[in-house]
């Protein structure tokens, strides 16, 4: 899968959108009905930088300042 994916890289990799196995955004064709499941049940993604700050979205820029302090709470 990643090498049809691989020549779309120019493009993508410039605007931070090329897919990654790592991430789980590449999953293998049997895989494919476990991946929706987890997408569709909120899945949580978190990275780490190197100065052990921990990266995760809290809500979208549409929503209000309480509900953001909210999802932070959880």
């Amino acid at each position: 899968m990643m090498g049809q994916i691989g020549r779309l890289g120019r493009v993508l990799g410039r605007r931070g959108l090329m897919p990654n196995p790592r991430t789980g955004t590449v999953v293998q064709q049997n895989d494919i009905p476990r991946a929706i499941r987890e997408a569709k049940g909120g899945r949580v993604e978190f990275r780490m930088d190197r100065s052990a700050n921990l990266h995760m979205p809290i809500g979208k820029l549409s929503f209000e300042e309480d509900a953001l302090l909210q999802n932070l709470r959880r």
